[in-house]
């Protein structure tokens, strides 16, 4: 998992917490008794666990201290302050406990940052472990990329707001659904900040998705364009998976 260091204090912008993530989570959380409790996975500035928080049990962990400092700093005016725990993904399931989360979500799809598809398998392993019965896994996944023979760098849509704008190229690799991710951030005064050079990321289809989910234990799979629950797009960048145990 990579830090964002540099570019820090435009995260919030460039993955924001908008209120139709807030409506989606608080949809899948009527299905369970109050008060529903969450997992954030990779919470980064935990933007979208800050507005979860004053309704339901939260608990968000990042592999980064810097993240895990930055959460905690921005839960002390909360009348009841959520736990943060400087932890990997792969160490979730023996820190965590057992069939305890209604709803877990990793979000910005970090947990692609790998170039072992074997990690990502063993997290939705973990997380089914985690959650109650009937419980949701919300994951965002990057499509994976379609090079022509001429190809071998495409970039991805680019994000925006009105303080910066992040620029993501995505290099093709020898190695079958592993490329090297290089993003750029230019701020809105022209400052250009480099930061995640050719790191790896792995991707992975729809169909694969659908086989691991059945692998670790999910009764189901849904895929999404959005958080208003449409359906995916064909040409689409990015889509999310909601797998229920």
């Amino acid at each position: 998992m990579i830090y964002i260091k540099r570019w820090i204090e435009y995260y919030d912008g460039i993955f924001s917490a908008d209120e139709k993530k807030v409506r989606f989570f608080c949809k899948l959380a009527e299905e369970f008794p109050e008060k529903q409790k969450f997992l954030s996975i990779e919470c980064g500035t935990g933007n979208l666990s800050l507005k979860l928080a004053p309704e339901y049990d939260i608990t968000d962990t990042d592999t980064q201290s810097e993240f895990v400092s930055i959460v905690k700093d921005r839960t002390l005016n909360l009348e009841k302050p959520f736990p943060i725990f400087n932890l990997n993904p792969k160490d979730i399931g023996k820190y965590l406990g057992k069939n305890f989360y209604n709803i877990i979500f990793s979000l910005n799809y970090r947990i692609l940052f790998t170039d072992n598809e074997g990690n990502i398998v063993q997290l939705l392993k973990d997380c089914n472990g985690l959650l109650t019965k009937g419980g949701y896994f919300a994951i965002e996944i990057l499509t994976p990329p379609v090079f022509n023979s001429e190809q071998n760098v495409i970039e991805l849509p680019r994000q925006f707001n009105i303080r910066s704008t992040l620029f993501t190229y995505i290099t093709k690799t020898q190695t079958p659904n592993v490329c090297k991710i290089t993003q750029t951030l230019k701020t809105s005064s022209g400052k250009i900040i480099e930061e995640v050079i050719d790191e790896p990321i792995c991707f992975i289809s729809k169909e694969r998705m659908e086989e691991i989910s059945k692998e670790a234990g999910y009764s189901s799979i849904t895929f999404y364009h959005d958080y208003d629950f449409n359906p995916p797009m064909e040409k689409a960048t990015r889509f999310l998976c909601l797998l229920k145990k």
